[in-house]
């Protein structure tokens, strides 16, 4: 017997918001926003002026993950973006106050690459 599994709310209401890169330098995501818009979670990257992709990236989904299948608070989340015939696989996660990016990026040629980055609530 199959059984079935129901999608618990899960708030993402503390990391909504703009949030800037620790690293000015960055060749990746000099900032994000966080909104929420009739309750679906959305994220707004813009990519450094070195980045593959500089300027806005546009704005995705957020899926969020609690700490456990019950929901509660989000203690992090994923997104994917796919700009330049890369696709950029994002695993966000809190920590002491900032949010860490861990970024895959996969491009359709070439070698894929890996960065992490810090970012605080501004």
């Amino acid at each position: 017997m199959a059984q079935t599994m129901t999608k618990t709310k899960v708030d993402i209401s503390k990391f909504l918001g703009r949030w800037v890169n620790t690293y000015k330098e960055t060749k990746g995501i000099a900032s994000f926003e966080i909104s929420s818009q009739d309750g679906v979670p959305k994220f707004r990257a813009f990519g450094s002026q070195t980045s593959h992709a500089p300027g806005d990236w546009g704005e995705v989904e957020i899926i969020p993950l609690a700490a456990s299948p019950d929901g509660g608070v989000a203690k992090g989340f994923h997104i994917t973006y796919e700009i330049n015939q890369v696709k950029s696989l994002l695993a966000v996660n809190e920590n002491k106050g900032l949010l860490i990016i861990a970024i895959y990026f996969l491009p359709s040629e070439g070698n894929g690459y890996f960065s992490r980055e810090f970012f605080f609530l501004e």
